[in-house]
Formats: C-alpha cells, sequence, structure tokens
C-alpha cells in the first residue's frame, strides 16, 4: 500500500546508520508533515498548558497595593522653607528602622516573611509612598504595618516642627508688643499735642490780657505826662514805667512762646507722630509676614491615609491564559518533534537488530 504521505517512506522516516549526509537534510515540507502527523500531541500540549494557566487565574487570589502617602512637614530655613528633615534622611529611617520595627511588633514566625514593604520619595518632592502588595487577606495586617509606620515618624519629627511653631509664635508676640508700644507713644504724643493747643489757647488769652493792661497804663502815664508836673505825679510817673517795662518783658516772653517755643514743640510732637505712623505701618507688615510664615508651616502628616488601591495589581488573566497558550504551542511543538525522534529512534534501533 502506499505511503499517507510520499515523500516520507519507510527508508525516509527511518534513515539506515549507514546512511549518507544527504539523507539527513530535512526540509521545511518534512518538518510540517511531522507537525500534521503529531497535531495531537501538539494540541495536547497546548491544551494542558491551558488549563493550568486557567487553574492558576482561579486559585490565585488577586493581589493589590497597600500604600501610604507621608507629607514630610516643612519649616521656614531663613527666608526658605524646607523640610523638618532632609528626605533621604527620612527614607533611610522608615528603610532601616520604622519597618522593621513595625514588622516585629505586628507580625511574629513565618508571617514575617510574607509581608514586605518599601518606601520611596518622588523626586523634587518632599512627599514619602510607603506600599507593600498581598491579597485582600492580607488587608488589615497591612494598614496596621503602614499605620504604624507613618506614627512612628510623626513621633520623631513633631518636636522639631513644634519647636519651629513656637519660634514663631515668640516672634508674632514680640512683634505685638512693639506694636502695642508704639500705639500707647502715639496716644501719649497726641496727648502732648492736645496739652500744647490748650496751652497755646492759654498764652493767647494771656497775651491778650497783658496788652490790653499795657494799653491802659499806657494811657495812665500818658494822662500824667499831660498834667503839671509834681512830686505825687512824678513818683506815679516812675512806678507806672516800671509798670510798663514789666508788662513789655512779659508780651515779649508771652510773644517769644507763641513764635518760638510752642511751634518748635508742636513740630517736634508732629514729627514723633508721622515717625510713628511709620513704624506702625511697619510693624503691622512685620505681622502680617509672621502671619504668613506661620500659616505656611507644615506639620508630618498622611496625604493618602493607609489604604488599600483599588485596582488589582499583577498579569491580569487575559494576559496569563495567553501566555500559557504561546508556552504550549511552542512546547507541543517541541513534543511533535520529540515524539517523531523517538519514533524514528526505536525504528532504527528495531531495523538494526533485525539485520
Amino acid at each position: 500500500m502506499a505511503s499517507e504521505f510520499p515523500s516520507l517512506t519507510r527508508d525516509a522516516r527511518m534513515p539506515l546508520p549507514y546512511a549518507s549526509d544527504h539523507d539527513d537534510e530535512i526540509s521545511l515540507i518534512d518538518l510540517w508533515i511531522i507537525l500534521v502527523r503529531r497535531k495531537w500531541v501538539v494540541a495536547g500540549v497546548l491544551l494542558l498548558c491551558v488549563l493550568l494557566g486557567l487553574g492558576w487565574v482561579l486559585v490565585k487570589p488577586p493581589g493589590y497595593q497597600y500604600e501610604t502617602t507621608i507629607q514630610i512637614g516643612e519649616v521656614f530655613s531663613g527666608d526658605t522653607l524646607q523640610p523638618i528633615e532632609p528626605v533621604t534622611s527620612v527614607l533611610a529611617k522608615i528603610q532601616e528602622t520604622y519597618i522593621p520595627l513595625a514588622r516585629t511588633q505586628h507580625l511574629s514566625g513565618g508571617t514575617l516573611g510574607g509581608f514586605k514593604l518599601e518606601a520611596r520619595s518622588p523626586q523634587g518632592s518632599a512627599l514619602i509612598v510607603v506600599s507593600g502588595e498581598g491579597s485582600a487577606a492580607q488587608q488589615s495586617t497591612y494598614l496596621e504595618l503602614l499605620h504604624d509606620v507613618f506614627q512612628q515618624i510623626q513621633t520623631d519629627l513633631s518636636p522639631r516642627f513644634k519647636a519651629a511653631r513656637q519660634a514663631t509664635e515668640r516672634e508674632r508676640e514680640s512683634a505685638e508688643t512693639r506694636l502695642q508700644q508704639l500705639m500707647a507713644e502715639a496716644k501719649l504724643s497726641q496727648g502732648q499735642l492736645e496739652r500744647l493747643d490748650s496751652w497755646t489757647q492759654t498764652v493767647e488769652q494771656r497775651l491778650q490780657a497783658v496788652r490790653a493792661d499795657l494799653q491802659a497804663l499806657r494811657e495812665q502815664r500818658n494822662g500824667l505826662l499831660k498834667r503839671d508836673s509834681a512830686d505825687s505825679a512824678d513818683m506815679r510817673l516812675i512806678v507806672l514805667n516800671g509798670d510798663i517795662r514789666t508788662l513789655q518783658d512779659m508780651v515779649a516772653d508771652l510773644q517769644e512762646q507763641l513764635g518760638k517755643w510752642i511751634p518748635a514743640q508742636r513740630d517736634e510732637i508732629l514729627s514723633r507722630l508721622k515717625q510713628n505712623q511709620v513704624d506702625q505701618s511697619t510693624q503691622r507688615l512685620h505681622m502680617q509676614e509672621i502671619e504668613t510664615r506661620a500659616a505656611a508651616l507644615q506639620p508630618t502628616r498622611a496625604v493618602l491615609a493607609p489604604q488599600r488601591l483599588p485596582e488589582p495589581i499583577g498579569t491580569g488573566p487575559v494576559v496569563i491564559l495567553a501566555l500559557a497558550g504561546v508556552l504550549g504551542l511552542m512546547l507541543g511543538v517541541f513534543a511533535a518533534f520529540f515524539t517523531e525522534f523517538l519514533t524514528r529512534a526505536n525504528a532504527v534501533m528495531k531495523s538494526s537488530t533485525e539485520r
């Protein structure tokens, strides 16, 4: 009976040991014929790999990312807002101290190797992300670990933040005290100005009265001069002249106060008031800056509280099945050729034995 595959006669399929090198050459058609002949081997291996992949998908629980994002507190260094502690230093503490301590406190025995945490920091930021991967059944343990790590960071950095806040508060209180002093000085200067105005009115009234008295004495002296000269009249004239000179001195003194001393005092008080207003404005601006700096201070806090991210991680079931199919096809082809090789090897050994 003719062979089903003419190109593969018995001699071609089972070459003798003394066949020539030309007989060892295999064409692509021969390879294809082998694959077609061993198609059930290929299909079986492929099906087995797909079933194994499907079983892995069904048995393996989905993995999740557990994560917390921590903002390192920021305080002022000079006029620049800086992290309380360099991020690299905090990262080192987390990796070398905080995570091991948290794992020791919450895990024991064989569970120590099942929960892994790692910390990283986005470049150029004061954020630190602490994360781990596990199943849904491990959620409570991962959340406890993340919370414990955050508490250790906060406990470590909070004293320095409190010190910075207290320094800012002392600066604000000092600025407020200085502003109150300036306001008190302004009130005092304003009182001095009011008293000076009152004194000015008194001096003006006194000057008017002295001038009136001086005018009356001059009129009396003129009356005496018009009369006949007598001893009594001469004595009265001498007294009037003395009184007139006294009043003239008083008028000169009062005029000097109104024209020189009082304006000088007024200018000095007004100058102090003007400078006081400038100082108060400057101090209020300084207090606003202090308030702004105080508001800019940031404590160490959890930007993202410890939680399980909603999306599962790892290779999806479709990808796993696709990879299983590709692997199964490759193994099936290999198994087909290996089966063909074993068949031919057995045939050659049998033929050699019969000869």
